[in-house]
């Protein structure tokens, strides 16, 4: 989880929230209880601190590690029905398709200094286009 908040020179959070879930944690299999638990307690702070609006940017599919990614979008998904959350879901609105995968950087990923796939800048771009819809 990306748990950086931006607060103003007041101390106050801006009124809207888009936050961006789960890449950390599938990497390191947080169990997945606590990571639901870090949902709530994410979400109680951002109210807690005067946001308005919360946005949910689901999980990313990861070539070759799907399965494991799976379980940690059905939290994100039951957390943001249970605290009527908007999202965007990313992993399932990608994994329909076969071709899915071509949205990451894997050429040359074994001299790449990240772990793990990365997102092309066309999947950037589609990732911000899903949020845009949003509002």
């Amino acid at each position: 989880m990306n748990g950086a908040a931006v607060r103003s020179p007041g101390g106050k959070l801006p009124a809207l929230a888009i936050v961006s879930l789960g890449g950390g944690d599938v990497a390191r299999q947080t169990p997945i209880h606590t990571f639901e638990r870090a949902l709530d307690t994410l979400l109680d702070r951002l109210r807690v601190g005067g946001v308005k609006k919360i946005l949910f940017v689901g999980v990313l599919p990861e070539p070759s590690r799907e399965k494991q990614c799976e379980p940690y979008q059905e939290r994100v998904l039951e957390v943001q029905r249970q605290h009527h959350v908007d999202g965007v879901d990313i992993f399932n609105t990608w994994t329909k398709e076969s071709d899915w995968a071509r949205r990451f950087c894997l050429d040359g990923a074994e001299k790449a200094p990240l772990y793990g796939p990365v997102p092309n800048s066309a999947a950037l771009d589609e990732i911000v286009q899903m949020i845009k819809r949003r509002f």
